[in-house]
């Protein structure tokens, strides 16, 4: 019987919306990137840099159509372009028995909450089946309440995540080069 060898980590290919690097939201809801400030930047970096070395990481992560009162997923913008939220910090509320988010990015509805979060999709596919890409859509410090996908003033609605409107992540100075 042959040995396996183990499965090398590779890490996701990761996008920044075009909206989220260059815009100028400065909302509860949704911030951009050039209103953030230190500690959310702080929040996000880490959260990257725990991605791209297939760390875990201690937020909540699920996804954004799951917001029905029954639990049962709202098939609109949010399902379709495969958004998610990751809670990042940098302030998370107490809970002794939270489980940590693995970098694979499952949905986690164990891992510590926070009001901030950092909304995604996972809609671009991979060019290998083992490399995930991800495209960073925007910044919450607040999302409660959550805004429906449905809701015309939501602007995760025109982020929807599409090749052509992201930049990769090293672009903007995030992310790691190794």
């Amino acid at each position: 019987m042959s040995e396996e060898e183990p499965i090398a980590f590779v890490p996701p290919l990761i996008h920044i919306h075009v909206k989220f690097a260059n815009g100028s939201l400065d909302g509860p809801f949704l911030v951009d990137l050039m209103n953030m400030g230190e500690d959310e930047d702080d929040a996000l970096a880490a959260w990257l840099s725990d991605l791209s070395q297939g760390n875990m990481h201690p937020g909540r992560n699920k996804p954004s159509w799951l917001w029905n009162q029954d639990g049962s997923p709202k098939r609109g913008t949010y399902y379709r372009n495969e958004i998610w939220h990751y809670h990042c910090g940098p302030v998370f509320r107490p809970n002794g028995a939270a489980t940590p988010t693995a970098a694979s990015l499952p949905h986690n509805e164990n891992g510590l909450t926070s009001a901030s979060c950092i909304h995604y999709s996972k809609l671009v596919k991979p060019m290998q089946a083992e490399q995930r890409e991800i495209t960073i859509l925007g910044y919450s410090r607040d999302h409660a309440p959550f805004l429906r996908d449905d809701d015309r003033s939501n602007p995760l609605r025109s982020r929807a995540a599409k090749v052509g409107d992201s930049i990769t992540a090293l672009s903007v100075g995030l992310g790691s080069a190794d």
